[in-house]
């Protein structure tokens, strides 16, 4: 994965299809790591489009094209962008786990009063002909996010 093609991604995510957004509760106890997903709508539908327009700006807006991006080995530097495969053994039982729970979230049941500490927005965008799925995933409190 290259700086171009990231930025590319980020391009194309205005016009993400099939989108779902979900709010994410993620839990780690001596048990493991267990995921939570609930489905939730957003009214106007143009606030949605207007949020994924800004993260794309905010994320896309200082990426230079000559900026490397490196392998992720477990220590971060600020300012330096990281690529880590979801096969990697430090992440790929944790993100098959996660991906078949946001695969059949749960659209029942209380929103406004439970603890949520993710948001996931996910879709698909066609690039170089072939449709990719897109996970946008923002590890903050999504009540927070969603309301500022």
């Amino acid at each position: 994965m290259s700086i171009s093609y990231l930025k590319k991604v980020f391009e194309r995510i205005e016009r993400l299809d099939s989108i779902s957004v979900q709010l994410l509760r993620v839990t780690n106890n001596k048990e493991g790591t267990k995921y939570f997903a609930r489905q939730i709508e957003v009214q106007p539908e143009e606030e949605l489009d207007e949020f994924i327009n800004t993260v794309c700006e905010k994320y896309t807006k200082d990426l230079s094209l000559t900026e490397p991006v490196d392998e992720y080995k477990g220590d971060i530097v600020k300012g330096v962008i990281y690529k880590l495969p979801v096969s990697d053994e430090m992440i790929s039982e944790y993100y098959q786990t996660l991906d078949m729970i946001v695969a059949n979230p749960s659209t029942e049941g209380d929103v406004i009063m439970r603890e949520w500490n993710a948001l996931l927005i996910k879709g698909k965008i066609m690039i170089d002909d072939e449709e990719q799925e897109v996970k946008l995933i923002s590890m903050k409190s999504p009540v927070s996010v969603l309301t500022n």
